[in-house]
């Protein structure tokens, strides 16, 4: 088979679950290590994201919170109730730590799938760009696709928020 029908399907292969990647100047995938959602009441859902290190250009672990995210429809049974906490007028928070700290911007989180102890998301931001901080850099586009499981906010302790 020649070399450009091998690196055509390779580049169409889904991402791995368990993994953020990042499109910018180059793709770089992220396995996931712990995913952990929270759903309370009071301060709404919350979102834990932490990757292994993988080298050049991340030499840290990438760390991803989102809290005071509206409770999905999805999630109100994890509140045992039937209907959604009253509006707060507290807006989400998103921060994500990449060996600097960053507000993702474009925040899209979708549950795809829930069962008794955890979620599927389907997760979409934009952030700043990972290799340059001169006229070179360009928003980098960020999608992951994880299983998270249910905990409690207290477990998440360096969130970066």
């Amino acid at each position: 088979m020649p070399n450009w029908i091998s690196e055509w399907f390779a580049a169409r292969r889904s991402d791995p679950p368990q993994s953020l990647t990042f499109k910018g100047h180059r793709r770089i995938v992220a396995p996931i290590d712990a995913a952990i959602f929270a759903v309370d009441r009071g301060s709404g859902f919350t979102l834990y994201l932490k990757t292994r290190r993988i080298g050049p250009p991340l030499e840290s672990e990438i760390i991803f919170g989102l809290v005071d995210y509206p409770v999905p429809d999805e999630l109100i049974p994890f509140l045992g109730a039937k209907k959604p906490p009253a509006k707060r007028d507290l807006d989400p928070e998103a921060v994500i730590y990449v060996g600097f700290h960053d507000r993702p911007r474009k925040v899209v989180c979708r549950i795809v799938n829930v069962e008794e102890q955890h979620a599927d998301f389907e997760l979409s931001f934009r952030m700043n760009d990972l290799e340059y901080y001169d006229d070179r850099a360009r928003p980098t586009e960020a999608t992951g696709r994880f299983r998270a499981r249910l905990g409690a906010r207290s477990e998440m302790k360096d969130m970066p928020i």
